[in-house]
């Protein structure tokens, strides 16, 4: 019950707080993993690239309240891939001391 109840209150604070813009989301992940915001946008393969956009995936969703949809057009990714991103975003920014010093989330 208390796991509900915290879920509950977490996702209402997420939904009134002060977002960040996903442009802004994209230029500090960028700045963190040394690729520029154009890469993160582009449909680069590369690894690095392909994390930063994971991160602002996760970010965006998890911590911002953004939706999938929102993402997709942004990134211009597919919905499933923005769906594939979300947990390797988490794993992407939970093994990343200086993103998760730069990022204001969790």
């Amino acid at each position: 019950m208390n796991t509900i109840l915290r879920d509950a209150e977490e996702e209402f604070e997420n939904k009134f707080k002060e977002k960040m813009s996903l442009k802004e989301l994209m230029t500090v992940v960028a700045k963190a993993m040394g690729v520029s915001v154009e890469e993160i946008v582009s449909p680069s393969r590369k690894r690095k690239i392909a994390h930063a956009r994971a991160v602002v995936t996760y970010a965006a969703i998890r911590n911002l309240g953004y939706r999938g949809t929102e993402i997709a057009k942004a990134l211009s990714l597919s919905p499933p891939t923005i769906s594939q991103n979300i947990d390797k975003g988490k794993f992407f920014l939970h093994t990343n001391e200086e993103l998760k010093l730069e990022l204001p989330i969790t």
